[in-house]
């Protein structure tokens, strides 16, 4: 998991449908506000325990307003192929979460 404050990296990552350079591939990419009012991303690795995937959606005190940007999980948690892609916009006829 990681949080990143850049949204050029973001952009990188849902254009190359999850993949950076040789990083291990992002399942899923929450937007959110942060405790001092900026906008952040967590970002979500194949290689994290599944118990934390889904980390991001819960409001706590850092995490505020979350919403799902990007995943390429379905909802019984298998990861698409490339080239499959859940839109955030409107995924629910993907399967996907539609938040």
């Amino acid at each position: 998991m990681g949080t990143f404050n850049d949204k050029k990296i973001i952009d990188h990552f849902i254009e190359h449908n999850g993949y950076y350079e040789d990083d291990p591939r992002v399942i899923r990419i929450v937007e959110y506000v942060n405790n001092w009012g900026g906008t952040c991303w967590g970002v979500v690795y194949i290689q994290d325990p599944p118990i934390m995937w889904f980390r991001y959606d819960l409001e706590t005190d850092f995490v505020h307003n979350p919403k799902v940007l990007w995943t390429c999980l379905t909802m019984t948690g298998e990861v698409l192929a490339d080239g499959e892609v859940i839109n955030s916009e409107d995924n629910s006829e993907n399967g996907g979460d539609s938040r």
